[in-house]
Protein backbone atom coordinates (compact mmCIF):
# COMPACT_ATOMS: atom_id res chain seq x y z
CA UNK A 1 0.00 0.00 0.00
CA UNK A 2 1.50 3.23 -1.05
CA UNK A 3 1.90 5.93 1.44
CA UNK A 4 0.69 9.52 1.45
CA UNK A 5 3.33 12.10 1.79
CA UNK A 6 1.94 15.52 3.36
CA UNK A 7 3.82 18.71 1.84
CA UNK A 8 2.97 21.88 1.92
CA UNK A 9 3.51 22.88 -1.68
CA UNK A 10 -0.04 23.67 -1.98
CA UNK A 11 0.41 27.29 -0.37
CA UNK A 12 1.36 27.84 -3.91
CA UNK A 13 -2.20 27.87 -4.93
CA UNK A 14 -3.26 29.84 -2.09
CA UNK A 15 -0.72 32.60 -3.38
CA UNK A 16 -2.45 32.11 -6.96
CA UNK A 17 -6.22 32.70 -5.29
CA UNK A 18 -4.50 35.89 -3.02
CA UNK A 19 -3.13 37.39 -6.30
CA UNK A 20 -6.35 37.18 -8.07
CA UNK A 21 -8.68 38.98 -5.23
CA UNK A 22 -5.89 41.46 -5.10
CA UNK A 23 -5.80 41.95 -8.74
CA UNK A 24 -10.09 42.44 -8.27
CA UNK A 25 -9.58 44.93 -5.41
CA UNK A 26 -6.99 47.15 -7.72
CA UNK A 27 -9.81 47.04 -10.34
CA UNK A 28 -13.12 47.99 -8.49
CA UNK A 29 -11.23 50.69 -6.63
CA UNK A 30 -9.36 52.06 -9.95
CA UNK A 31 -5.13 51.38 -8.95
CA UNK A 32 -4.76 52.77 -12.85
CA UNK A 33 -5.93 56.62 -11.89
CA UNK A 34 -4.50 55.99 -8.50
CA UNK A 35 -1.12 55.05 -10.19
CA UNK A 36 -1.45 57.63 -12.68
CA UNK A 37 -1.81 60.58 -10.63
CA UNK A 38 -0.25 59.49 -7.53
CA UNK A 39 3.07 57.72 -8.23
CA UNK A 40 2.79 59.10 -12.39
CA UNK A 41 2.53 55.54 -13.97
CA UNK A 42 0.68 55.72 -16.96
CA UNK A 43 -1.03 52.72 -18.48
CA UNK A 44 -4.62 51.65 -19.76
CA UNK A 45 -6.99 49.29 -18.56
CA UNK A 46 -5.44 47.16 -21.56
CA UNK A 47 -2.32 47.31 -19.60
CA UNK A 48 -3.41 46.35 -16.32
CA UNK A 49 -5.38 43.33 -18.17
CA UNK A 50 -2.43 42.10 -20.49
CA UNK A 51 0.08 42.50 -17.56
CA UNK A 52 -1.97 40.68 -14.60
CA UNK A 53 -2.78 38.04 -17.27
CA UNK A 54 1.19 37.13 -17.84
CA UNK A 55 1.64 37.39 -13.75
CA UNK A 56 -1.44 35.01 -13.44
CA UNK A 57 -0.43 32.54 -16.06
CA UNK A 58 3.53 33.37 -14.75
CA UNK A 59 1.76 32.09 -10.86
CA UNK A 60 0.12 29.51 -12.19
CA UNK A 61 3.15 28.06 -13.59
CA UNK A 62 5.11 28.43 -10.27
CA UNK A 63 2.87 26.61 -8.67
CA UNK A 64 2.51 24.15 -10.75
CA UNK A 65 6.21 23.81 -10.82
CA UNK A 66 6.23 23.61 -7.06
CA UNK A 67 9.34 22.18 -4.98
CA UNK A 68 10.84 20.35 -8.14
CA UNK A 69 12.29 23.80 -8.35
CA UNK A 70 11.81 26.05 -5.39
CA UNK A 71 14.18 29.08 -6.65
CA UNK A 72 11.32 29.28 -9.39
CA UNK A 73 8.25 28.26 -7.56
CA UNK A 74 9.03 30.75 -4.99
CA UNK A 75 9.29 33.63 -7.50
CA UNK A 76 6.11 34.95 -8.02
CA UNK A 77 5.10 34.51 -4.26
CA UNK A 78 8.13 37.39 -3.80
CA UNK A 79 6.24 39.14 -6.20
CA UNK A 80 3.59 39.96 -4.14
CA UNK A 81 5.52 40.56 -1.27
CA UNK A 82 7.63 43.41 -3.66
CA UNK A 83 4.22 44.49 -4.51
CA UNK A 84 2.58 44.39 -1.02
CA UNK A 85 5.66 46.75 0.14
CA UNK A 86 6.52 48.98 -2.54
CA UNK A 87 3.88 49.42 -4.62
CA UNK A 88 1.00 49.78 -1.99
CA UNK A 89 1.89 49.84 1.55
CA UNK A 90 5.10 52.15 0.87
CA UNK A 91 3.50 54.49 -1.66
CA UNK A 92 0.41 54.56 0.69
CA UNK A 93 2.49 55.56 3.95
CA UNK A 94 4.63 58.09 2.23
CA UNK A 95 2.05 59.88 0.35
CA UNK A 96 -0.98 59.14 2.64
CA UNK A 97 -3.37 58.38 0.00
CA UNK A 98 -4.94 55.23 0.16
CA UNK A 99 -3.61 52.82 -2.05
CA UNK A 100 -6.27 50.43 -4.38
CA UNK A 101 -5.03 47.37 -3.31
CA UNK A 102 -3.61 47.86 -0.02
CA UNK A 103 -6.00 45.87 1.96
CA UNK A 104 -5.68 42.29 0.10
CA UNK A 105 -1.47 43.54 -0.55
CA UNK A 106 -1.69 44.00 3.74
CA UNK A 107 -4.34 41.35 4.72
CA UNK A 108 -3.55 38.16 2.23
CA UNK A 109 -0.23 38.97 0.14
CA UNK A 110 2.10 39.28 3.27
CA UNK A 111 0.39 36.39 5.32
CA UNK A 112 0.52 34.50 2.16
CA UNK A 113 4.20 35.17 1.09
CA UNK A 114 5.31 34.25 4.91
CA UNK A 115 3.34 30.60 4.61
CA UNK A 116 4.62 29.97 1.67
CA UNK A 117 8.56 31.00 2.64
CA UNK A 118 7.37 28.78 6.22
CA UNK A 119 5.78 25.91 4.08
CA UNK A 120 8.81 25.30 1.71
CA UNK A 121 11.38 25.96 5.11
CA UNK A 122 9.12 22.77 6.69
CA UNK A 123 9.58 20.41 3.64
CA UNK A 124 13.50 21.58 3.19
CA UNK A 125 13.41 23.27 0.20
CA UNK A 126 14.02 26.48 0.98
CA UNK A 127 18.05 26.23 0.79
CA UNK A 128 19.74 30.38 0.31
CA UNK A 129 19.89 29.88 -3.47
CA UNK A 130 15.90 29.61 -3.15
CA UNK A 131 15.72 31.77 -0.87
CA UNK A 132 18.21 34.67 -1.94
CA UNK A 133 17.16 33.71 -5.93
CA UNK A 134 13.33 34.24 -5.43
CA UNK A 135 13.64 37.22 -3.80
CA UNK A 136 16.03 38.63 -6.29
CA UNK A 137 14.27 37.58 -9.03
CA UNK A 138 10.91 38.49 -7.71
CA UNK A 139 12.27 42.04 -7.59
CA UNK A 140 13.39 41.94 -10.91
CA UNK A 141 10.07 40.72 -12.44
CA UNK A 142 7.76 43.52 -10.22
CA UNK A 143 10.33 46.22 -11.54
CA UNK A 144 10.61 45.20 -14.86
CA UNK A 145 6.44 44.71 -14.97
CA UNK A 146 6.62 48.68 -14.27
CA UNK A 147 9.39 49.41 -16.61
CA UNK A 148 7.77 47.67 -19.29
CA UNK A 149 4.54 49.88 -18.98
CA UNK A 150 6.62 52.50 -19.00
CA UNK A 151 8.74 52.02 -21.66
CA UNK A 152 6.12 50.21 -23.86
CA UNK A 153 4.12 53.99 -23.43
CA UNK A 154 7.49 55.98 -24.40
CA UNK A 155 8.25 53.67 -27.23
CA UNK A 156 4.67 53.87 -28.34
CA UNK A 157 5.01 57.63 -28.33
CA UNK A 158 8.61 57.28 -30.47
CA UNK A 159 6.27 55.84 -33.25
CA UNK A 160 3.61 57.73 -33.34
Amino acid sequence: MATITWNYEWVLWVSAWCYALHITEEYFFNWKDWAEKIIGLKGSWQDFFLLNSCAMVMTIACASIGWHCPLLALSMTAVWGVNAIFFHIGPTIVTRVWSPGTFTATVLYLPCVALVYWGAHRDGVLTPVALWGSIGLGFILMFGLVLSVKFAKKLHQETT
